[in-house]
């Protein structure tokens, strides 16, 4: 998901007398400070006395320790982020790199070298610009430190070496930019300033998305994006000086969540899939309320979408609605919500009626563990009720597993895993099964007989979602079907989910 700049900076290198102050990365330190803050002590550390107080004397002159040798509370400030400041003073040779761009107008100093230049250069005077602290810079070949600040002495006088342009990389997304073969960060201020940048360009470059400070493009409207890209909820966008690549998209606002619900719907119908309303309802509530293209402040909204073709109708593109309208006839005629009706289970009203109407289905007396064979059980959404389905259940079948079929690949289901912590602490064991979901598209209640035989009723949703939010309306229903129906392509789910 990187977020690259690619800027012009104007190069001065100069040579001259200056101080250098700086922090350089100390990690050998802070591991020292942590074993101190174990409980060891620099003589079991080093095993030799002299380096053990040269040590201590070293660590105290650093504030890291105390008087009496203790740990202050610098000293962990330090383990969390181990930089140590430097202080030198001598002749250096400077690369000053200066942001000519609208809006920056600002240096910082990538490369410092200890040594004189072979070059032959001119004396001037030079009013070296104020590098951004907090860089970081290689010094000489191999070491590196964050920029402090640069003083040149006396007269501001320096041997200027040459000046030059070139072109930096700067990628956001890691918080780094590359010099001259090596990659070194930005550090915060710096990168706030290009991000602050980079916001303001994308807003010129793509006048149809915004770019947030938390690294994703809002949707301000669909037909600016390939349908590719709004199904895999990433996109790719470059132009200089700016490149957003694959960096996630997100919708925040109803008018477009609603069109982009019926978008993502189109094109699961258009590539052959056939739902009923109710399997679509629940594609909305557990795949694209939970999508992270939608904000977590509209999934609440998303997930009461109401589906049915005048809805299509209104959310669609005209061309894309006609080229829909037969299939969704079709579906309206054999797959609409009352085909699947039973009286006996539509007419319950909460999930302990429903528990009552179930049991007066399969006997409890017969039954030694019921089987809830889930899509979505422990999908993030408020219309998830999966515990109080449990509760009413288990009054009536008190060995219970939640067999989840579980995709190989879902990007788009947030799983909640409280709930799954939650129907683990009342004593249903959960069992996690790929490659049910390629024969098995409907939900199951699977019952285990004393006999050793099995009764299998199919849930048109999921079981913790048969009540419409906040509702005792059902959206959902159950039927029993013969054994040899949940048998498909030569695999039998009851084996299955033994397995």
């Amino acid at each position: 998901m990187p977020i690259r700049l690619t800027l012009p900076v104007e190069v001065t290198v100069v040579e001259t007398k200056a101080s250098l102050h700086y922090e350089r990365m100390r990690e050998d330190v802070a591991k020292l400070l942590t074993e101190l803050k174990q409980g060891h002590t620099l003589l079991s550390v080093f095993s030799s006395a002299p380096v053990a107080s040269a040590v201590s004397t070293k660590l105290k002159r650093d504030g890291l320790l105390d008087g009496s040798g203790s740990l202050t509370a610098k000293s962990d400030a330090f383990i969390a982020n181990p930089r140590l400041a430097q202080d030198e003073e001598g002749i250096f040779s400077f690369e000053y790199c200066f942001l000519p761009d609208d809006g920056l107008g600002m240096s910082f100093v990538p490369q410092v070298m200890r040594k004189l230049s072979t070059e032959k250069a001119e004396k001037s005077r030079v009013e070296p610009a104020v590098a951004i602290e907090g860089v970081e810079f290689g010094i000489d070949a191999t070491e590196k430190g964050y920029m402090v600040s640069i003083n040149v002495e006396g007269n501001q006088t320096a041997y200027l070496l040459h000046e030059q342009k070139n072109r930096v990389v700067f990628n956001l997304s890691q918080g780094t930019y590359e010099y001259k073969g090596k990659r070194l960060c930005m550090g915060d201020k710096f990168h706030d300033i290009l991000f602050k940048f980079a916001v303001e360009k994308s807003k010129e470059l793509f006048p149809y998305c915004v770019l947030t400070e938390d690294m994703s493009v809002v949707v301000l409207n669909l037909e600016d994006f390939d349908t590719r890209s709004l199904m895999n909820g990433v996109t790719t966008l470059s132009a200089a000086p700016v490149e957003l690549i694959d960096i996630p998209l997100l919708i925040k606002s109803e008018a477009v969540a609603s069109k982009y619900v019926f978008l993502w719907l189109y094109e699961r119908l258009m590539a052959g899939n056939y739902y009923s309303l109710e399997e679509m309802e629940e594609l909305v509530q557990n795949e694209i309320a939970t999508s992270p293209i939608i904000d977590a402040s509209l999934r609440d909204f998303v997930s009461t979408i109401e589906v049915n073709r005048n809805a299509f109708k209104r959310n669609l593109p005209p061309e894309k609605y006609s080229k829909l309208d037969y299939r969704l006839r079709v579906m309206e005629e054999y797959l609409g919500l009352e085909t699947m009706k039973n009286t006996s289970f539509s007419r319950c009203k909460n999930y302990s009626e429903l528990a009552a109407a179930i049991a007066n289905e399969v006997s409890p007396s017969e039954v030694t563990r019921l089987h809830l064979v889930m899509g979505y059980p422990f999908v993030k959404t408020r219309n998830n009720r999966i515990l109080d389905s449990i509760d009413a259940l288990k009054a009536y079948y008190p060995s219970m597993t939640v067999v989840f079929k579980k995709w190989r690949d879902r990007p788009n289901q947030e799983e909640d895993p409280t709930l799954r912590t939650m129907v683990s602490q009342k004593g249903v064991s959960i069992k996690d099964k790929e490659g049910l979901i390629d024969d098995f598209h409907d939900r199951y209640l699977v019952f285990d007989l004393r006999n050793g035989g099995h009764q299998v009723l199919l849930c048109t949703c999921e079981i913790g979602q048969i009540f419409k939010p906040h509702s005792s309306e059902t959206k959902g229903n159950l039927f029993p079907v013969n054994n040899a129906e949940v048998v498909k392509s030569g695999k039998s789910l009851i084996d299955m989910i033994k397995e």
